[in-house]
């Protein structure tokens, strides 16, 4: 993941910061999956811990046993 500090991160920001492309942004607030801010003619924001939020969502726990 790219670093980013903003206090709101736009679509674009968003996708940098996720690695994926503008789209599949779009696919996840049409979905809504992922929370977010439209607070002026229709623009898009989030919070970078929202973001975050949503990654630990999908989070799968490694099958590990130490000494296999």
């Amino acid at each position: 993941m790219s670093e980013i500090k903003k206090a709101y991160l736009s679509v674009s920001d968003a996708a940098i910061y996720l690695g994926v492309k503008r789209a599949y942004i779009y696919q996840l607030l049409h979905k809504k999956k992922i929370s977010c801010y439209k607070p002026l003619n229709g623009r898009v924001f989030f919070r970078q811990d929202d973001i975050d939020q949503f990654l630990s969502q999908y989070r799968q726990v490694a099958d590990f046993k130490e000494g296999t």
